[in-house]
Formats: structure tokens, C-alpha cells, sequence
């Protein structure tokens, strides 16, 4: 078995929350958060990297969240720095890591502990084999979106309308 490093990354619009668990479920160094930005993500590589040095693989995990975990995922994936450890990305639906937090009664909904939980469920294994996604269909998925959002402004507009007459 391999010595691995769980990385958990809880994504969101400003910054990018980051707990590190070894193979025993003890956390590496305190949790950090970084900016949701080029630089910020720079920064999580390097931190990740120079901690990774003592293991031999690196699991990295992260919640698809709206668009913002994308560009981290590609970020991530394409490190030269994390390459020698096996490096193998995992992108969890948010509803499974909220499926997994039922299992944690006691625990707060807090970015950082997000992102423990996220670390945690690396740790768990059976990490199902996902297809990587495919961006020709971004722009097709983010306008499908934006009209459901609009036909749902519609209905709400026209039922607080009728409430009026």
C-alpha cells in the first residue's frame, strides 16, 4: 500500500479552503486557504508539493462547484511540481460530500471543514472512475442553465402578478 497525501479543497468563489490528511486520518499541518485566483492556485501547488515530498502519492479531491473548480482542476492536473508523487484528481459531486457529512452529526457547515470532510472521503476510497469532462459542452451547459434560471424568474414574476390582481 501506498503512503498517501489526501488533499481536500473546498472551492468557492474567493478563496480555495485546503485540509491535508495522511493515510491514518491525521492531519498534516494546519488547514490554509488560498485565493481563488492564478496566483492563489500557485500557491496551493507549492504548499502541496512541499509537503507531498514525504509520500509517495497524492490524492487530490475537490466539489464541482459551479465554474469555479474548472480552472484549479486544470491547474492541478498539469503541475509539474505534484508530477512525481502519481497525482490523481478527484472531482466529487457536492451532493455526495453532503451525503458524506451525514456521517458527521456533530460537525459544523464550515468552509474548512468542508474541506476535512472532502479529505476524509478520499481517505474512505472507492472513489468512483468518473469520464473527465468534456468542454466542448461548457458553453451549451452554461446556457441551458442560464435559461432555466430565466424561465424560473418568468413563473415567479408572473405568480407574484396574479397575486396582485
Amino acid at each position: 500500500m501506498l503512503n498517501t497525501l489526501h488533499v481536500g479543497i473546498d472551492v468557492s468563489h474567493h478563496r480555495h479552503d485546503v485540509c491535508l490528511l495522511d493515510g491514518t486520518g491525521t492531519p498534516v499541518g494546519k488547514p490554509f486557504a488560498v485565493p481563488n485566483n492564478r496566483p492563489g492556485a500557485t500557491e496551493l501547488i507549492e504548499r502541496v508539493a512541499a509537503v507531498a515530498s514525504g509520500y509517495e502519492r497524492v490524492l487530490l479531491g475537490l466539489e464541482a462547484t459551479g465554474i469555479y473548480w474548472w480552472h484549479l482542476a486544470q491547474a492541478l492536473a498539469r503541475a509539474p511540481e505534484l508530477a512525481p508523487y502519481h497525482v490523481r484528481l478527484v472531482v466529487f459531486n457536492p451532493r455526495l460530500i453532503q451525503g458524506f457529512r451525514d456521517a458527521y452529526t456533530a460537525m459544523d457547515k464550515t468552509d474548512p471543514d468542508d474541506a476535512f470532510l472532502i479529505a476524509e472521503r478520499l481517505r474512505f476510497g472507492r472513489l468512483l472512475e468518473a469520464p473527465p469532462p468534456d468542454p466542448r459542452y461548457f458553453p451549451l451547459q452554461r446556457l441551458t442553465r442560464y435559461r432555466f434560471h430565466l424561465v424560473r424568474t418568468l413563473v415567479r414574476a408572473k405568480a407574484h402578478a396574479l397575486t396582485l390582481l
